[in-house]
């Protein structure tokens, strides 16, 4: 299972690709099919992970691109950050929530 992880600071028990900015999460969710995405919202700073989701509903709403993509994790400890994630990837994308404990 293909697995990419695009967190800012957390490590995951999981067999992953890490991304550690949304920039470089972006390329690699661009460049390759992924089984799963797990998405934190916060990426330290005034950075966010929305900079990915927006650009993933504009290919799909603009020019009719639906990445091949299994599911989104969403692992944020951001609540509000989460449901603008969920809104904008649902409607193309299976999208499920992870329970996340500390930071």
């Amino acid at each position: 299972m293909k697995i990419l992880v695009v967190d800012d600071i957390r490590n995951h028990v999981l067999d992953a690709v890490y991304a550690r900015t949304p920039e470089e999460g972006l390329q690699k969710i661009i460049s390759e099919p992924w089984d799963e995405v797990w998405l934190d919202y916060d990426m330290g700073g005034v950075k966010t992970n929305l900079m990915i989701v927006k650009k993933l509903e504009e290919l799909a709403q603009v020019n009719s691109i639906l990445l091949p993509i299994g599911r989104f994790v969403l692992h944020t400890s951001n609540p509000v950050g989460r449901e603008i994630m969920r809104s904008y990837l649902e409607s193309y994308y299976k999208v499920v929530y992870a329970i996340v404990v500390g930071r």
